[in-house]
């Protein structure tokens, strides 16, 4: 998506879902209409994804989740992977450069 036009995200993302992400677009394009739909910022889209699909609660245990990773057992491609997970799914956990 990084690469997508700003007009086209939307689009792009919304081909893209599958399963219950799929159900909650069809429905978000059946109450509000195809154009309204695909015509909202990506930002907006992307508020309201995360509204459905990562209630606070969740987002919360999963960040806890990150603060209290630990490398056991030396398994450090399992470790690995489950960071970048979380790192993904909260990103605002992670500091960047720019907010350093």
């Amino acid at each position: 998506i990084s690469d997508c036009a700003e007009k086209n995200k939307v689009k792009f993302a919304a081909a893209t879902l599958q399963g219950r992400a799929l159900t909650w677009w069809n429905f978000q394009v059946a109450t509000l209409g195809l154009n309204v739909a695909i015509g909202k910022s990506w930002e907006d889209k992307k508020k309201m994804m995360l509204e459905e699909f990562c209630p606070d609660e969740e987002v919360q245990r999963m960040e806890d989740e990150l603060r209290g990773l630990k490398l056991r057992d030396t398994n450090i491609a399992a470790y690995t992977q489950r960071f970048h997970e979380l790192v993904l799914l909260c990103p605002e956990a992670v500091p960047t450069e720019k907010k350093k």
